[in-house]
């Protein structure tokens, strides 16, 4: 009788520790089923914008050097070619000041 009850109560803790060791490994697993849920959530926007068309255009521009129909391009000269971007005024003495004044503006 003693053997049986000893034998109860061991198979009992048994079962209480298998229990446990399960509910652990439950929650570890839901923990990992939310974090690949997030995960999925973000692969699926990051497929979303991949194939929309602000995507494509954004492509185009950097990989091939493609632009709308509304963009400018500005084509710069090279840096070691230096430009002169003022223009020299030059004041003519000899012309009253209001045809200095209509000159600087026709030019």
């Amino acid at each position: 009788m003693v053997v049986l009850i000893i034998s109860a109560l061991v198979n009992t803790s048994n079962q209480f520790g298998s229990l446990k060791k399960a509910r652990e490994e439950n929650k570890n697993l839901e923990a990992k089923i939310d974090k690949l849920r997030e995960e999925n959530k973000n692969l699926e926007n990051q497929i979303t914008y991949a194939t929309s068309s602000a995507y494509l255009e954004q492509q185009a521009r950097e990989v091939f050097g493609l632009g709308g129909t509304n963009d400018f391009w500005l084509k710069l000269p090279p840096e070691d070619k230096k430009l002169n971007l003022y223009p020299e005024v030059t004041k003519d003495r000899n012309l009253p000041i209001i045809q200095q004044w209509i000159l600087l503006f026709t030019r």
